[in-house]
């Protein structure tokens, strides 16, 4: 099961800051949630966690199955501002 894993990853890129969570639903569910068993995580009664999931799953397909975008260079807009470039897959 990936379950447990998919989970574990989200946790790492919260603690590392390679993720940070802007929803404050996302967020509420993640501080609910538990291990009832062990590698078996879920929402409490009444709760739930659609949203903790998807973002759990989008962060796993992202980090585990696509490649990282890489950064080619910096260019400056007319107002100077930076505007990055990344290649493309």
């Amino acid at each position: 099961k990936t379950k447990p894993e998919i989970i574990d990853h989200m946790q790492w890129a919260i603690e590392e800051r390679a993720w940070d969570e802007p929803n404050a639903m996302c967020l509420d569910e993640l501080s609910r949630y538990i291990e009832d068993k062990p590698s078996h995580f879920t929402a409490p009664p009444k709760k739930h966690d659609d949203i903790l999931m998807s973002t759990a799953i989008l962060l796993w397909i992202a980090y585990r199955k696509m490649p990282l975008p890489k950064w080619t260079d910096i260019n400056r807009n007319q107002y100077n501002s930076v505007e990055p470039t990344i290649v493309s897959f």
